[in-house]
C-alpha cells in the first residue's frame, strides 16, 4: 500500500511495497508512481510521467487494473492496481497493489468479489491488514474484526474505545502513537506512517506499523485518525537478527586475521 499525492507521486509505503520494489524507505519518497511501472515506453521526462499518470487513474481509479510492477532487480511482476481518492483539502490517493493470484483467491473465497469490490476490505479479509478510525470528536472509534484478530483477540474481548486502544501501545513507545501531533500542527490532512509495539491477547509485545492520514482543525486540534495497521514481527526479527550478525562479524574482523566481502548482484552493492 502507498500513499501518494494529488500529482501522483509517492509520499509514503508500506514495509510489503518496499520489499516489492526491492528499494529502501527514503527512495520511494517523491518518486512518480506512474513511473514504477514497465510499460512499452519508458521515459523520465515530467510531461510523460504525467501523461502515463492520467492513463493510469482512467484505468484503475476504484477499480482495479492489471499492470506489470518494475523491481530494481529482476523481470517485471504483474499486479492488481487500484487507486482511491482520499477526502480531506490535502487530497491524495491510496494505491493498493496486489498480486494476481492472491486478488483471484479473494475473489474466490468471497464470492462475490468483482472488478468493483473493496480493496480494502478484500486486504482485510486475505491481507490480515486491520483498519482503525478514530472520531475525535464525535468520540466514536472504529476498530475492525481484523484489527482485533490481529492482536489475537476476539470482537467482543476490545471495545471499541479511544482508551482501550491506547491501553494496548506500549508505555516506551507511546510517543509513537497515531494520535500525537507533532509540535506545530497545520490545518488540513497529514499523513504519517509510524511503527511501535502493541500488547498482544497472549501477553507478547507486538511490532505493528500503522500508515494512515490525520485530520487537522483549524485551531490545530486532532479531529480524526483513519489508518491501516500491519503485523510487521517478523521484519523485526530479521533487523534484530541482522544487527547482531553485522556486531558478530565486526567482532570477528576487528579483532582476528578474518577479511569480509559481500557481492550482492542483484542490487550491485559489493
Amino acid at each position: 500500500m502507498l500513499l501518494l499525492d494529488p500529482s501522483g507521486r509517492v509520499k509514503l509505503a508500506s514495509a510489503a511495497a518496499l520489499q516489492l520494489w526491492q528499494v529502501s524507505e527514503g527512495e520511494l519518497g517523491g518518486a512518480a508512481f506512474a513511473g514504477l511501472f514497465a510499460f512499452e515506453v519508458v521515459s523520465e521526462d515530467p510531461e510523460f510521467l504525467e501523461a502515463q499518470w492520467e492513463a493510469l487513474q482512467a484505468s484503475a481509479l476504484d477499480e482495479p487494473a492489471t499492470l506489470n510492477v518494475q523491481p530494481r532487480g529482476g523481470n517485471p511482476r504483474e499486479m492488481r492496481v487500484q487507486l482511491e481518492r482520499l477526502s480531506g483539502e490535502a487530497g491524495g490517493f491510496l494505491a493498493t497493489v496486489r498480486s494476481v493470484l492472491a486478488s483471484a483467491a479473494g475473489a474466490s473465497q468471497s464470492g462475490a468479489a468483482t472488478g468493483g469490490a473493496d480493496a480494502l476490505g478484500l486486504l482485510e479479509e486475505a491481507g490480515g491488514v486491520g483498519l482503525f478510525e478514530l472520531d475525535l470528536r464525535q468520540h466514536n472509534v472504529r476498530l475492525t474484526p481484523a484489527w482485533k484478530k490481529q492482536l489475537g483477540y476476539a470482537v467482543s474481548e476490545i471495545q471499541d474505545t479511544l482508551d482501550a486502544w491506547l491501553e494496548l501501545i506500549h508505555p516506551d513507545d507511546s510517543a509513537a502513537a497515531p494520535t500525537r501531533l507533532g509540535r506545530k500542527p497545520v490545518a488540513g490532512t497529514r499523513a504519517f506512517n509510524v511503527e511501535f509495539r502493541m500488547r498482544h491477547q497472549r501477553g507478547h509485545w507486538l511490532w505493528v506499523q500503522c500508515l494512515g492520514v490525520q485530520v487537522v482543525g483549524p485551531g490545530g486540534e486532532l479531529e480524526r485518525v483513519t489508518g491501516l495497521q500491519l503485523d510487521i514481527a517478523e521484519r523485526k526479527e530479521m533487523e534484530d537478527s541482522l544487527v547482531a550478525n553485522d556486531a558478530r562479524l565486526q567482532d570477528l574482523s576487528s579483532a582476528g586475521p578474518l577479511a569480509a566481502f559481500e557481492l550482492d548482484f542483484s542490487n550491485r552493492v559489493f
